[in-house]
């Protein structure tokens, strides 16, 4: 092997690999600071949604730590094995310098997994919307003059039919439902979900209400 080719092998570098390290650790935690900072002065409502995991950012430091302390471990293994100039020819695929670079991006994936967990959330400014709408209390006759047939269906399936129409073509309005025969009931709260308000629609029916109202000649 040639002086040359000696020359580029540099085996393992512990303290400028640790040096390189730690300046690194200490870039990112720079960077990171400034981008929270800097999105705290853009949107105000920045907060962590898993705060009470935070001990596992200690982690990340801790993981440099050990790698260094792994690598000078295995410098002393090497040397033990073989002697400087003779790692090329004993150990052709072994790449100390790699270890390192290796090291970074396992080291940026854990922690993305760490902020992850720690749910960082952006929001936005908080602003007053006012908005306008009515309040519409709607009510259905469930008494047993309504299984009578008009137009084909009974009343009761007319009047719940007529009242979807007039949900579905709501928009920011609050809706409610109450039903009726020799009692009332409230049916639906009122509410902007007209989901909900078509949902106990589907559950009425003339045997809701036990007690009748005065019989009615259809």
């Amino acid at each position: 092997m040639s002086r040359t080719e000696d020359k580029k092998f540099t085996g393992f570098r512990v303290f400028p690999t640790g040096i390189a390290l730690v300046i690194s650790e200490f870039t990112f935690w720079l960077l990171a600071a400034l981008i929270v900072y800097s999105l705290q002065r853009i949107a105000p409502n920045v907060q962590w949604g898993q705060l009470d995991w935070w001990p596992l950012l200690l982690a990340i430091p801790a993981s440099v730590v050990l790698f260094i302390w792994s690598y000078r471990i295995k410098s002393r293994w090497a040397q033990q094995l073989a002697d400087d100039h003779l790692w090329p020819t004993s150990f052709p695929r072994w790449k100390p310098r790699l270890l390192g670079w290796k090291f970074v991006f396992w080291r940026l994936a854990l922690a993305s997994a760490v902020f992850g967990v720690m749910d960082l959330k952006v929001g936005a400014r908080l602003r007053e919307v006012k908005s306008e709408g009515v309040d519409i209390m709607l009510a259905l006759d469930v008494s047993n003059s309504m299984e009578a047939e008009d137009l084909g269906m009974s009343r009761l399936q007319l009047g719940k039919r007529t009242i979807e129409r007039l949900v579905s073509q709501l928009d920011g309005d609050r809706v409610g439902l109450v039903v009726f025969a020799g009692e009332a009931y409230v049916q639906c709260p009122i509410t902007t979900d007209y989901g909900a308000v078509k949902l106990f629609l589907d559950q009425v029916t003339t045997g809701l209400i036990p007690v009748q109202g005065p019989s009615a000649v259809p």
